[in-house]
């Protein structure tokens, strides 16, 4: 990425409060993440991860302002969002089983019109996750649950995205396989895409973030730890 790119953030937070049933989860919430990161927010069950990341797709009500590559995005709808360029992998695969992994894959460019560049993003994709070229004509449904997070990595991909959220990418799945999916994260930022991953399991993912936010009760207790951070 060119260092112009890098002078303003890419995705801004500004005094973000959300409730849910008259309860305070997210507090006054404030956070940068600039172009070509990878920034992590770590933080234990129930400590208010996901439903930030359900705040930045409009999923529940909240207040404060959100800033997407210079968008306002409040009160924006899924689709909007998306054709912005920001994409998310949820907790739980959200695969359609019943169809073939290259199909899951082709949905990710559902909104895209540029077919001969979505062959080749689909053949850059294969060529990152060789695992789903061999697959590539199986139903969903007989993917392990560590190929099906990369399935919904490399689905989100296709939609060639400015930036993706990943939600703990370590849920369910083998160390070996969380080590491939972070080698695999590497790669992608080197083609330019901005990750903000969303995970429990800090120790894997540390290494690798250029920045790391410490969340807990809905508060960011930490805010832009360099790698070099010794978590605790």
């Amino acid at each position: 990425m060119k260092d112009k790119n890098k002078k303003y953030p890419i995705l801004e937070i500004k005094n973000l409060y959300l409730k849910y049933n008259n309860k305070l989860i997210l507090n006054k919430i404030n956070l940068k993440i600039f172009y070509g990161e990878i920034v992590t927010l770590i933080g234990e069950k129930n400590s208010g991860k996901t439903t930030l990341a359900h705040a930045l797709y409009n999923m529940l009500p909240y207040t404060g302002n959100i800033t997407f590559n210079k968008n306002k995005i409040y009160k924006l709808t899924y689709d909007k969002i998306f054709k912005l360029g920001l994409a998310y992998v949820m907790q739980k695969n959200k695969l359609f089983n019943q169809i073939t992994v290259e199909e899951n894959l082709l949905i990710g460019a559902y909104l895209r019109t540029d077919k001969l560049l979505i062959i080749k993003d689909l053949n850059k994709i294969y060529s990152i996750f060789p695992q789903l070229f061999e697959r590539r004509m199986q139903l969903a449904i007989n993917l392990s649950n560590g190929e099906k997070k990369i399935c919904s990595i490399a689905r989100a991909l296709m939609a060639s995205p400015k930036f993706i959220i990943i939600d703990e990418i370590s849920l369910g799945i083998t160390s070996k396989i969380i080590k491939k999916i972070i080698k695999i994260l590497v790669q992608i930022q080197k083609f330019g895409t901005t990750i903000f991953l969303i995970e429990k399991n800090a120790q894997l993912i540390i290494p690798i973030s250029n920045h790391i936010y410490i969340i807990k009760n809905g508060n960011i207790i930490n805010q832009k730890i360099t790698k070099n951070y010794k978590y605790k």
